[in-house]
């Protein structure tokens, strides 16, 4: 049997796709437009260097580029479609960094484990469906740490 995707997750899912034949991604530039987590953007610009990267032809949430001193560069993703979040280093793989994920955290927002990323949503396509990562965070691309 297949994992599920928690219940509460999914239910975010709904509500931002809705629940029609298939998703629909209008929902992303309108939040855009509105610009959510601009404080937390703000805190992490008084210690870190931070990059909009974010790509609306894909994304689904802020994409920040995340640089302090000589560290190596954290690819922060922060999810519109729910309060969750995830650190990929430069190569595409899940990285952690205490500092920054607890700023992160004070936000109010929720890392997501690689297992439950690699879930597949099927509500719109049982047979074929997407990763919960392709839901979350950055649409029809795979994981980024498979590329």
């Amino acid at each position: 049997m297949t994992a599920r995707i928690p219940e509460a997750v999914l239910e975010l899912i709904l509500r931002y796709f809705g629940e029609a034949a298939l998703p629909d991604f209008g929902e992303t530039l309108k939040v855009f437009e509105r610009a959510p987590y601009g404080q937390l953007r703000e805190r992490l610009a008084e210690v870190w260097s931070v990059t909009d990267l974010t790509d609306l032809n894909s994304d689904l949430g802020w994409r920040w580029w995340v640089v302090r001193g000589d560290c190596s560069p954290i690819d922060l993703r922060i999810s519109f479609v729910g309060p969750y979040f995830l650190m990929l280093d430069d190569s595409g793989f899940l990285t952690e960094n205490l500092d920054l994920r607890s700023v992160v955290e004070s936000a109010g927002l929720f890392r997501v484990s690689r297992e439950l990323l690699e879930r597949r949503v099927t509500v719109w396509e049982p047979e074929a469906g997407g990763s919960l990562y392709e839901y979350l965070f950055e649409f029809d691309v795979g994981m980024p740490w498979e590329q």
